[in-house]
């Protein structure tokens, strides 16, 4: 059994735990970060390391999407103060 710690945004976690319940994985809330990401711990055998790695594709996925995001609000937010 191998351990995999996530910090999943709440804008994840119907997502997140839908993905537990159906690939039956155990997991454990370990706390929340400063950005309010919740901290999760998750058990899971080697045969799945696909879902291991597509629940990173889909953090990694929103993380850039969000992080666009707040790029563009700072453009938006410089060109208002010229």
């Amino acid at each position: 059994m191998r351990t995999r710690n996530f910090e999943v945004p709440t804008d994840l976690i119907t997502e997140f735990a839908q993905i537990m319940e159906n690939h039956e994985l155990d997991n454990v809330i370990e706390g929340v970060t400063e950005d309010g990401e919740i901290e999760i711990s998750v058990d899971y055998e080697p045969a799945q390391k696909k879902v291991i790695e597509h629940i990173h594709e889909i953090i990694d996925r929103y993380n850039d999407e969000h992080q666009a995001d707040e790029e563009e609000d700072d453009d938006d937010e410089t060109e208002d103060e010229d």
